[in-house]
Protein backbone atom coordinates (compact mmCIF):
# COMPACT_ATOMS: atom_id res chain seq x y z
CA UNK A 1 0.00 0.00 0.00
CA UNK A 2 1.33 3.36 -0.88
CA UNK A 3 1.49 5.52 1.94
CA UNK A 4 2.17 9.29 0.99
CA UNK A 5 4.25 9.92 3.97
CA UNK A 6 6.76 7.81 3.23
CA UNK A 7 10.37 9.17 3.26
CA UNK A 8 12.06 9.70 0.26
CA UNK A 9 14.42 6.94 0.66
CA UNK A 10 14.92 3.55 -0.12
CA UNK A 11 11.06 1.57 0.46
CA UNK A 12 12.84 -1.31 1.78
CA UNK A 13 14.76 0.13 4.32
CA UNK A 14 13.59 0.97 8.36
CA UNK A 15 12.89 4.73 7.78
CA UNK A 16 9.97 3.40 5.39
CA UNK A 17 8.71 -0.03 7.91
CA UNK A 18 11.15 -2.40 6.05
CA UNK A 19 8.72 -2.84 3.02
CA UNK A 20 9.70 -5.99 1.23
CA UNK A 21 6.43 -7.20 -0.49
CA UNK A 22 3.14 -5.58 -1.23
CA UNK A 23 0.96 -4.08 -3.73
CA UNK A 24 1.39 -0.07 -3.98
CA UNK A 25 -0.95 2.07 -4.77
CA UNK A 26 -0.42 5.40 -6.47
CA UNK A 27 -2.42 8.76 -7.55
CA UNK A 28 -0.41 10.34 -10.74
CA UNK A 29 0.01 13.70 -7.96
CA UNK A 30 2.10 11.09 -5.80
CA UNK A 31 3.94 9.35 -8.64
CA UNK A 32 5.62 12.68 -10.16
CA UNK A 33 6.55 13.85 -6.29
CA UNK A 34 9.80 14.83 -5.66
CA UNK A 35 11.25 15.61 -2.11
CA UNK A 36 12.55 19.27 -1.59
CA UNK A 37 15.28 17.95 0.25
CA UNK A 38 18.69 18.64 -1.02
CA UNK A 39 20.84 15.50 -0.87
CA UNK A 40 19.87 12.00 -1.05
CA UNK A 41 19.59 9.10 -3.26
CA UNK A 42 15.76 9.14 -4.12
CA UNK A 43 14.22 12.53 -4.44
CA UNK A 44 11.00 11.37 -6.82
CA UNK A 45 8.80 9.03 -5.86
CA UNK A 46 9.46 7.21 -9.36
CA UNK A 47 12.63 7.09 -8.33
CA UNK A 48 11.55 4.76 -5.09
CA UNK A 49 9.55 2.62 -7.18
CA UNK A 50 12.00 1.59 -9.80
CA UNK A 51 14.53 0.34 -6.99
CA UNK A 52 11.53 -1.47 -5.10
CA UNK A 53 10.28 -3.32 -7.92
CA UNK A 54 13.83 -3.98 -9.62
CA UNK A 55 14.97 -4.06 -13.46
CA UNK A 56 13.71 -7.81 -13.63
CA UNK A 57 10.18 -6.00 -12.62
CA UNK A 58 7.41 -8.35 -14.58
CA UNK A 59 4.17 -7.91 -12.54
CA UNK A 60 1.12 -5.67 -13.85
CA UNK A 61 1.23 -1.80 -13.59
CA UNK A 62 -2.50 -0.51 -13.82
CA UNK A 63 -2.33 3.14 -15.18
CA UNK A 64 -6.48 3.58 -14.13
CA UNK A 65 -7.78 7.11 -15.23
CA UNK A 66 -5.11 6.89 -17.60
CA UNK A 67 -6.11 9.79 -19.65
CA UNK A 68 -4.15 12.06 -17.02
CA UNK A 69 -1.16 11.14 -19.27
CA UNK A 70 -2.45 11.99 -21.96
CA UNK A 71 -0.33 15.00 -22.54
CA UNK A 72 2.67 13.12 -23.46
CA UNK A 73 2.46 14.97 -27.37
CA UNK A 74 0.72 18.34 -27.09
CA UNK A 75 -0.27 20.22 -29.86
CA UNK A 76 1.18 23.07 -30.61
CA UNK A 77 4.42 25.02 -28.70
CA UNK A 78 3.25 23.33 -25.34
CA UNK A 79 5.58 20.92 -23.65
CA UNK A 80 4.48 17.75 -22.64
CA UNK A 81 2.86 17.17 -19.02
CA UNK A 82 5.47 15.86 -16.44
CA UNK A 83 2.72 13.06 -15.62
CA UNK A 84 2.93 12.13 -19.72
CA UNK A 85 6.79 11.83 -18.78
CA UNK A 86 6.56 10.04 -15.94
CA UNK A 87 3.86 7.34 -17.48
CA UNK A 88 6.10 6.54 -19.96
CA UNK A 89 9.19 6.58 -17.87
CA UNK A 90 7.85 3.86 -16.03
CA UNK A 91 6.91 2.10 -18.61
CA UNK A 92 10.34 2.37 -20.18
CA UNK A 93 12.63 1.56 -17.20
CA UNK A 94 10.52 -1.73 -16.67
CA UNK A 95 10.22 -3.59 -20.11
CA UNK A 96 9.08 -6.73 -18.61
CA UNK A 97 6.16 -5.44 -16.71
CA UNK A 98 2.76 -6.10 -17.74
CA UNK A 99 0.46 -2.59 -18.63
CA UNK A 100 -3.06 -2.05 -18.53
CA UNK A 101 -4.10 1.07 -19.33
CA UNK A 102 -7.73 1.55 -17.71
CA UNK A 103 -9.63 4.66 -19.07
CA UNK A 104 -13.25 5.57 -20.39
CA UNK A 105 -12.07 8.80 -22.46
CA UNK A 106 -8.24 7.47 -23.33
CA UNK A 107 -8.71 7.66 -26.76
CA UNK A 108 -11.09 10.78 -26.93
CA UNK A 109 -7.71 11.82 -29.20
CA UNK A 110 -5.55 9.29 -30.81
CA UNK A 111 -2.49 11.92 -30.19
CA UNK A 112 -3.97 11.36 -26.51
CA UNK A 113 -2.68 8.15 -26.89
CA UNK A 114 1.25 8.45 -26.89
CA UNK A 115 1.82 7.27 -23.43
CA UNK A 116 0.35 3.84 -24.51
CA UNK A 117 2.95 2.33 -25.69
CA UNK A 118 2.63 -1.20 -24.95
CA UNK A 119 -0.29 -1.65 -27.18
CA UNK A 120 2.29 -2.66 -29.43
CA UNK A 121 0.54 -0.24 -32.42
CA UNK A 122 3.94 1.44 -33.30
CA UNK A 123 7.25 0.69 -32.43
CA UNK A 124 9.71 -2.38 -33.80
CA UNK A 125 7.90 -4.84 -35.58
CA UNK A 126 4.94 -2.85 -35.96
CA UNK A 127 3.01 -1.77 -38.57
CA UNK A 128 4.25 1.74 -37.58
CA UNK A 129 7.82 2.44 -36.76
CA UNK A 130 7.13 5.95 -34.54
CA UNK A 131 4.00 7.11 -33.24
CA UNK A 132 3.77 9.45 -35.33
CA UNK A 133 3.10 7.47 -38.23
CA UNK A 134 0.36 5.77 -36.86
CA UNK A 135 -1.16 9.17 -35.98
CA UNK A 136 -0.62 10.50 -39.61
CA UNK A 137 -2.37 7.33 -40.84
CA UNK A 138 -5.15 7.57 -38.36
CA UNK A 139 -5.85 11.78 -39.38
CA UNK A 140 -5.72 10.72 -42.96
CA UNK A 141 -8.25 7.84 -42.38
CA UNK A 142 -10.82 10.00 -40.28
CA UNK A 143 -10.20 12.84 -42.84
CA UNK A 144 -11.23 10.48 -45.47
CA UNK A 145 -13.85 8.96 -43.30
CA UNK A 146 -15.29 12.82 -42.66
CA UNK A 147 -15.29 13.87 -46.02
CA UNK A 148 -17.18 10.42 -47.11
CA UNK A 149 -19.91 11.34 -44.45
CA UNK A 150 -20.89 15.11 -45.94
Amino acid sequence: MFNPQFKYAKISSAVNGNMKKGVIFSTYSALIGESTQSGGKYKTRLKQLLQWCGEDFDGPIVFDECHRAKNLCPVGSSKPTKTGLTVLELQNKLPKARVVYASATGASEPRNMAYMTRLGIWGEGTPFSEFTDFISAVEKRLVLISSMEV
